[in-house]
C-alpha cells in the first residue's frame, strides 16, 4: 500500500509542453472527430505523466467525405470494385 500525500505542490510544466499548448487546443476541440487523447495520471500526486493524442487520418478522411455527400474510399479500399 503505498501512502497517498496530501496535496503536493504542481510542478512546472516543460517549456515544450507549453509551447505544444495551441496544439492541444486544437485537439481538445476535435475531439471524437478522428482525434482521441488519453491522459494518465500519477496516482500520488494526481498531475497527468503521460499524455497520447492519436489522429485517425482514415476516420477524418470518411468524416470530410460525408460532409461533402460521397464516400468513394481510398484506393486500396476501391481496387477490385471495377474490374
Amino acid at each position: 500500500m503505498v501512502p497517498i500525500n496530501p496535496q503536493q505542490k504542481r510542478t512546472q510544466k516543460p517549456k515544450l509542453v507549453e509551447a505544444m499548448d495551441p496544439f492541444y487546443q486544437l485537439c481538445l476541440e476535435h475531439q471524437g472527430q478522428g482525434v482521441e487523447i488519453s491522459e494518465f495520471k500519477n496516482f500520488q500526486t494526481g498531475e497527468v505523466d503521460i499524455c497520447t493524442i492519436q489522429l485517425d487520418l482514415r476516420h477524418m478522411r470518411y468524416i470530410e467525405e460525408q460532409a461533402q455527400g460521397s464516400f468513394e474510399g481510398t484506393s486500396s479500399e476501391t481496387q477490385g470494385r471495377n474490374a
